[in-house]
């Protein structure tokens, strides 16, 4: 059986669709329908907002830097470890990872400029500080604002409220308490009110 000849018509010359971006590779389009682009837009924020966040970020910046410098005393304190495969070195290396892994959470945070729309009805949590010292208050405050901070997406007004106890007025370990979490307040510029009038009982809002 003879096979045909071959075909001496040259290819027909590429048609360019209409429409498409010779420049773009697949998958691509312009610059102003990628979904990307748009996401990266910040979010216009309200002037009352806007206060909230530099706080925040105030904040943020204190907690990075008392980590940093927790970071370089435990670096100190592991490099004299006789054995670097001991228990102690394993749990200093544990803390170590930890307190990076919280202070990239933070960073992030911190130049965050993508948020979602605040909840019309944010819930207020509790921080029981009963029997707490002013010591002990700083820190449990510290954790709770860094926590909401850290698990909110949206700008919002976001409150926690400091419980103490009921008294009136407030009478050793409690009116200590309550003297710390003013001071607290204060430090951070945050915002308190008395729930019901109550000295044991303080909303801190930033």
């Amino acid at each position: 059986m003879d096979l045909p000849a071959p075909s001496r018509t040259p290819p027909p010359p590429f048609t360019e669709f209409a429409g498409v971006d010779e420049g773009l590779a697949a998958g691509e389009g312009p610059a102003e329908d990628d979904p990307a682009t748009h996401d990266e837009a910040p979010t216009e924020l309200t002037e009352e907002q806007k206060a909230a966040e530099e706080k925040r970020h105030a904040f943020l910046l204190t907690q990075v830097q008392e980590l940093e410098g927790s970071r370089t005393k435990l670096q100190k304190t592991l490099d004299k470890e006789d054995d670097p495969a001991g228990s102690p070195a394993n749990a200093i290396e544990s803390d170590l990872e930890d307190g990076d892994k919280t202070m990239s959470s933070i960073k992030a945070r911190m130049v965050k400029k993508k948020f979602s729309e605040p909840p019309s009805n944010p819930s207020i949590q509790e921080v029981p500080l009963a029997n707490k010292s002013a010591t002990e208050v700083q820190f449990v405050l510290t954790s709770a604002v860094l926590d909401m901070l850290l698990a909110r997406d949206d700008a919002g007004p976001m409150t926690i409220q400091a419980a103490i106890n009921r008294q009136k007025p407030l009478k050793g370990k409690g009116k200590e308490a309550k003297d710390a979490v003013m001071a607290f307040a204060k430090r951070h510029q945050f915002t308190t009110r008395f729930e019901n009038a109550t000295p044991g009982i303080i909303n801190i809002t930033f």
